[in-house]
């Protein structure tokens, strides 16, 4: 399903236009902050994680398959990994066949199995049961029935070259027995010889499935900075997301937020991506195409210039071990949408590096959305400071089912996207990362949700929608949000004075009530 119609059709639930059995199975967007947690409670774990700069990961996850000797199958719903020659997979409906793990029970851990039975698709398998006398002939199948590399240029091939019914796997897998390489049948040859695209197709997947990794290109050693960027992504120092923007391209992250209430956020943070953009770029790259898609599905482009600042290294100049200047700068960057002057004293000085880090990402969403694109209120804002600054047990928060309204939703898709911006973008070039809170420290879905919906008490703005999360609260018990206002009013107390500090000069903070 198209992510544009995925979010669509989600936030017609969040707006209680739509119920939520209605939805596709795979109606979900991609979690703004999911990917920061996920792979750093992997690495603490002691799992393996590994990035690469460029290329395919079946390619290195099937390369990786055949040259470990403990590796056993990949868990995969991916069919390409049964054409790598000795690979193996897992399709996600055959792992634990039995049940013994309890995936599917309501469990806190799954259970631990005593046996764990799981169907394995294998290269050989298939070849077996397809009756291919080589293995590469599974190649040459995926060629003629249309890979990720031949389908968009076979138009009709297979049937002028005689496959009985391309629609049929077994049909294609006959026509291979007859031909062993597409390139043997003569409708095809003559096709590739006037078509250089599908002709460079066929080859790239013979060299694709013969787990062959294909150069990099730009990469030599006079590319210094293109060098250093794919070295730290290989180490997990830099996020992907680096080398495109090196080559000027930044595809907009799909989130769950509203365009008929602020602006896609994406748009609303590109002055921030601006001065990311200043310390990757060099000097003879002057910015970024971004792209991304309206809701029409309608794909856009515009150019986001790299901020032009002395105050801003190179990031081949940056060094991990010079942490209070690298501070200095995360905190230049991040008060750029300040009224007045640049405050001396920085966020860090006040509350320490992971309070203070919470402040910049609190204190930057507000100065965005004050008055303009979401016009957040002082109740709301409020609340997610709540959120970012209190830690609370989020079990507790996720019995009281209150399904986010748009609104709730976009302020929350707003938030982790400025901490997405602050931590996996400039925390990672300017070496900070390890001074930061992860994202399960500054953010709960089930706690922001139950606070906004009470703040929606006092405004109006969470009313607009045929059912809000606000009055939603009317079927909780009145002991459970009794409970929510407690939990709510104690960290407000206790971090009265860092919220006073955040909105001045933006609106009064009356603490007296906590």
């Amino acid at each position: 399903m198209n992510e544009v119609k995925r979010k669509q059709e989600i936030l017609q639930v969040c707006a209680g236009q739509a119920q939520m059995a209605d939805l596709e199975e795979d109606a979900i967007i991609r979690g703004v902050l999911l990917e920061i947690q996920v792979v750093r409670t992997l690495r603490d774990s002691g799992c393996e994680v590994i990035q690469m700069p460029v290329g395919e990961a079946d390619l290195l996850i099937a390369k990786h398959m055949a040259e470990r000797e403990k590796a056993y199958a990949v868990l995969s719903n991916d069919s390409d990994f049964c054409v790598f020659k000795n690979c193996c997979f897992i399709p996600h409906a055959l792992f634990d066949i039995g049940g013994d793990l309890g995936l599917t029970q309501p469990l806190v851990l799954p259970k631990k199995p005593q046996r764990l039975m799981c169907g394995v698709v294998s290269s050989q398998g298939v070849q077996q049961m397809l009756q291919f006398s080589d293995a590469d002939m599974i190649v040459e199948l995926g060629i003629i029935a249309g890979n990720d590399f031949t389908s968009h240029c076979l138009r009709g091939l297979a049937g002028r070259a005689g496959v009985r019914n391309t629609r049929s796997l077994m049909s294609s897998a006959e026509w291979i027995r007859q031909y062993k390489r597409v390139d043997n049948c003569d409708v095809v040859r003559q096709e590739m010889a006037r078509n250089r695209t599908l002709a460079s197709a066929v080859e790239y997947s013979r060299t694709f499935y013969a787990a062959i990794q294909p150069g990099e290109g730009e990469r030599d050693k006079s590319a210094y900075i293109y060098t250093l960027i794919s070295d730290r992504i290989r180490t997990g120092e830099y996020p992907a997301t680096f080398l495109p923007m090196y080559r000027c391209f930044y595809w907009q992250r799909s989130l769950l937020d509203d365009t008929q209430l602020c602006p896609p956020t994406e748009e609303m943070l590109a002055p921030l991506r601006a001065y990311l953009y200043g310390i990757i770029l060099p000097r003879h790259k002057s910015g970024v195409t971004e792209w991304g898609q309206t809701h029409h599905q309608d794909l856009t482009q515009k150019t986001n210039n790299a901020v032009d600042d002395r105050n801003l290294p190179a990031i081949n100049h940056i060094r991990d071990n010079q942490i209070f200047k690298n501070l200095k700068t995360f905190h230049y960057i991040m008060t750029h949408l300040e009224y007045g002057p640049v405050p001396e004293k920085t966020w860090f000085d006040k509350y320490g590096r992971k309070t203070g880090f919470i402040c910049y990402v609190l204190r930057y969403f507000l100065l965005l959305n004050w008055g303009q694109c979401l016009d957040v209120t002082e109740p709301e804002f409020v609340a997610l400071a709540a959120v970012a600054l209190g830690a609370s047990k989020e079990s507790a928060w996720q019995e009281m089912p209150v399904c986010p309204d748009p609104r709730c939703v976009s302020i929350a898709a707003v938030f982790q996207d400025i901490y997405r911006h602050a931590f996996s973008f400039l925390g990672t070039v300017l070496h900070l990362t390890h001074e930061f809170p992860l994202p399960r420290e500054i953010f709960s879905g089930s706690m922001w949700t139950i606070l906004y919906a009470l703040s929606g008490s006092v405004g109006s703005a969470a009313r607009m929608f045929p059912l809000s999360s606000y009055d939603q609260l009317a079927y909780i018990p009145g002991e459970r949000l009794h409970w929510a206002e407690i939990e709510r009013d104690a960290i407000l107390h206790d971090k009265r004075h860092v919220i006073r500090t955040l909105v001045d000069g933006v609106f009064y903070f009356d603490d007296r009530r906590y």
